[in-house]
């Protein structure tokens, strides 16, 4: 994973580097999805009998579960015991709809989730839909946007770069900054 972080303030796009040390993990349940640029159908990362990633004892600056992690059943046992072990940051990456779901935040929320990551892989409804293998999901990852800004959580913005795609990047963001501009 890159540590580019595009950011969007005034209207302009802006690209900085992370200084922090990631670690990003995979739950055992699969991403129900089958977007080409994801790793979500990649194997799990090495777990405990209860479902605990064993990297969680390497405490780093940022925890990030990857995958559509809200799919696992131990994902709340996974964030508490993420906060238990110290971890500064943990961020839990999905393609929308579930965080949607009334009270599905403010439960992450109050378990220690800093963020969410959301892939947006265009601007267009079509294009996007089309990658992720599902119709209406960009509408869907901008409703579970508004759902976690809401809810308290920070909103991080993933989608792929490559030549193709950087002329979409401003359209991009502008689209994700919106959803949390309108009423």
């Amino acid at each position: 994973m890159s540590d580019d972080v595009f950011r969007l303030r005034h209207g302009r796009l802006s690209l900085t580097r992370m200084a922090r040390r990631l670690v990003s993990v995979r739950l055992r349940a699969p991403c129900d999805r089958a977007c080409a640029p994801c790793d979500c159908r990649d194997s799990p990362s090495p777990c405990d009998a209860a479902g605990i990633p064993l990297v969680l004892r390497e405490v780093a600056d940022r925890l990030e579960l990857r995958g559509e992690a809200l799919l696992d059943p131990s994902v709340d046992a996974v964030l508490a015991a993420a906060r238990s072990d110290g971890w500064p940051e943990t961020w839990l990456r999905s393609h929308g709809p579930r965080l949607a779901v009334e009270g599905t935040g403010a439960r992450l929320h109050a378990l220690g989730l800093r963020g969410v990551v959301i892939p947006i892989f265009s601007q267009s409804s079509r294009a996007h839909d089309l990658i992720a293998g599902s119709s209406g999901a960009l509408v869907e990852a901008l409703r579970g946007m508004r759902a976690a800004a809401a809810a308290g959580l920070q909103v991080a913005v993933e989608t792929p770069r490559s030549e193709e795609h950087t002329s979409e990047l401003q359209s991009q963001f502008r689209i994700s900054y919106a959803v949390f501009c309108l009423k």
